[in-house]
């Protein structure tokens, strides 16, 4: 169907002529876009045909070419000595025409047989050439379809590593994000330990003296700032720690998937290294399997003429009377082709076990694939996943990295506020009568400070709360899904060992098939060798027939000249018998009219004298026509004779030469 409808397009375009010149320039453009449409559909029809096309080997590729080259010479082979045996024909037939004999019927019906059974021959030769040529065709169709599969992945592999890096910038994006934040949130601590230092600043001052108070005052104000101060230190640093610690058992939880993650990925691989063996296995046992079949047909096609050809011998060898001697040797000839027909029948017996095998073979084979489809899709999901989950690994770690920073700094940070606590409470003490005149203002201050503080930490509280939050969902997905894998991780285990006891069973059945193709490929070497002999022979009959041949053309050119020039001999013979015939009747009229014309007196004695010698004459002329009869016939029956020893050494000579030559390899 596709290639009609490829015909009728092509022929469709090639109707489609503009009328006048003028249009040309104007439909040109459209003309290209239809054929670049058609191109484009008609290749992707032929990549889809093509799929299905097996893909052969170097070594097949090889044996096919050496196969299609051997067929040609063959078929070459099988047209001359067709033409040879056509032109035997014809003159058999002419020469059957001219003999009304019935061996020359029997020779012309012969010869008939013959140029039919090479017409078969030549049919069988030609199809077998025609079937080689096909699946070369295919071989090269199925090689031209992988080569554009194989741009065409690659194009998919680049596209997809372009969509990678897209998201890999995304991801990137996201940790400036999250940088961004940590520096604000770096930035607002800054802020608030700036503004401690210049509080206190600001205590160190010397106060107003109109806002003095008593002494007793300022200790207890300076001691409840100072324990205030302390105090929001103190809940800050405690709660920087706490999500430090929640920071940390995270990063624990995370480490621990990641390891079960890199525990699944090496089952993972594992199961890729025992799938790739399967493949492996299952290629090298369909390599074996397409030998097989590309093995046996050869060798049936190769002995079915060789059969053929031995039975039109015996059938020529029937059709002809043979003596005792004869059917004597041509009885261990006649064994020996019963025992090629057997060969043959059980060589066809193996071809369809062989046949069964591999149809179930090929069945297990598409099980395989189906199988080996759905693994490869889980292991590229599985590849995905892994690769998302080592992608959140790293940036997780580059976090907690970065927490671990601002952990020590903080830790640093701490210890300077603690020592700057401790310079204020002395410079408190000493300067106690300074302070209560600000101190309102402080306190103020600090509360502004600490609802600020709180708010912030508030935030920054419900923040990490919802990413514990999600990644506690992450955690519990990612539990489920290695629970998943470890399910289909087992189930993949199984079934590879299933698959590799069928691999095992399949590599017993192909060392038998091996075993028994052995036997056959002696058998076939024997034809070969006994095909060559054949081939020499008939090659040496073919030569010494072209001579015969032309011996039998001047023979008949000869004859047919002579059956010409018979009629005026034999008209010329008849007047010459009759002339004679007159001659002889004239003389005996004259004899016996001048008898007694030899003697002046005739008398009766005279007269008996000379009709005695007319009667002796007339008996001697008898008697020498009689003894000339007898000489021609004793010649015709000596021709006879050795026409007949020359026709049966003709055949004997046939019949020796068919049976030495050597049967038994």
């Amino acid at each position: 169907m596709y290639s009609i409808r490829l015909s009728a397009e092509l022929a469709r375009l090639w109707t489609m002529k503009p009328d006048l010149a003028a249009k040309q320039t104007i439909q040109e453009k459209k003309m290209d876009k239809t054929d670049e449409h058609l191109t484009q559909l008609l290749i992707s029809l032929a990549i889809l045909e093509a799929r299905e096309f097996d893909i052969l080997s170097f070594d097949e590729v090889e044996q096919l070419k050496k196969q299609h080259a051997d067929l040609q010479r063959r078929i070459s082979h099988a047209t001359e000595q067709l033409g040879l045996e056509s032109k035997i024909k014809n003159l058999t037939r002419s020469l059957a025409s001219l003999d009304r004999r019935r061996s020359g019927q029997v020779r012309c019906d012969q010869a008939v047989r013959l140029v039919d059974d090479l017409v078969v021959q030549l049919t069988t030769c030609q199809a077998q050439a025609s079937a080689t040529k096909f699946k070369l065709l295919q071989h090269t169709a199925g090689i031209l379809s992988l080569g554009i599969q194989k741009l065409e992945s690659a194009q998919c592999m680049s596209n997809k590593s372009s969509t990678h890096d897209e998201e890999i910038q995304a991801k990137n994006r996201e940790i400036a994000e999250l940088r961004s934040e940590l520096e604000q949130i770096t930035n607002t601590l800054d802020m608030m330990l700036r503004r401690t230092a210049l509080q206190d600043d600001d205590d160190n001052t010397p106060p107003d003296s109109a806002y003095g108070k008593s002494t007793d005052d300022l200790c207890y104000m300076s001691c409840s700032s100072e324990t205030l101060h302390t105090s929001l230190s103190n809940s800050l640093l405690t709660s920087v720690e706490k999500q430090l610690y929640s920071y940390k058992s995270r990063m624990r939880l995370l480490e621990n998937q990641a390891e079960k993650h890199q525990l699944v990925s090496m089952s993972e691989q594992k199961l890729r290294i025992q799938l790739r063996a399967a493949e492996d296995e299952r290629d090298a046992a369909e390599a074996q399997c397409q030998r097989l079949m590309s093995k046996e047909p050869y060798k049936i096609n190769q002995l079915d003429p060789q059969l053929a050809w031995l039975k039109v011998g015996v059938d020529s060898l029937s059709d002809e009377p043979h003596t005792s001697n004869d059917q004597k040797n041509l009885r261990p000839f006649l064994d020996r082709i019963s025992e090629l027909e057997l060969q043959l029948r059980q060589t066809e017996d193996q071809k369809e076990y062989m046949q069964v095998q591999l149809a179930r073979s090929a069945r297990q084979i598409t099980n395989l694939t189906s199988s080996r489809s759905d693994l490869e899709l889980k292991c590229s999901r599985a590849q995905s996943q892994t690769a998302a989950f080592l992608y959140r690994e790293k940036t997780l770690k580059i976090e907690m990295e970065q927490y671990r920073n601002e952990a020590f700094l903080l830790r640093i940070e701490k210890e300077k506020w603690r020592q700057a606590h401790r310079r204020e409470s002395a410079l408190n003490l000493q300067a106690g009568n300074n302070r209560y005149s600000n101190q309102h203002a402080l306190q103020k201050q600090y509360e502004q400070l600490l609802e600020e503080q709180q708010q912030e930490f508030e935030t920054q509280l419900k923040e990490s709360q919802s990413l514990l939050d999600k990644s506690k969902q992450e955690s519990e997905q990612l539990r489920t899904e290695r629970d998943q894998w470890k399910a289909t991780s087992n189930d993949f285990e199984n079934l590879v060992r299933e698959k590799i006891k069928t691999l095992d069973y399949r590599d017993g059945k192909i060392a038998e098939l091996e075993s028994e193709l052995v036997g056959t490929q002696t058998t076939q070497r024997a034809l070969s060798a006994r095909e060559a002999a054949w081939m020499e022979k008939t090659d040496s009959l073919e030569t010494n027939l072209e001579g015969m041949l032309k011996e039998f053309d001047r023979l008949t050119s000869t004859v047919m000249d002579l059956e010409m020039e018979r009629p005026n001999y034999e008209r010329r013979i008849d007047q010459l018998v009759k002339t004679n015939q007159h001659l002889e009747a004239e003389l005996v009229n004259e004899r016996v009219n001048h008898l007694g014309n030899s003697s002046d007196t005739p008398t009766t004695a005279s007269l008996r004298k000379e009709f005695r010698a007319l009667i002796s004459d007339l008996k001697d002329e008898k008697q020498r026509l009689l003894a000339k009869e007898a000489s021609e016939k004793k010649q015709l029956e000596n021709i006879i004779k050795d026409m007949k020893h020359e026709r049966d050494m003709a055949r004997y000579d046939r019949i020796n030469k068919g049976v030495q030559t050597p049967l038994i390899p």
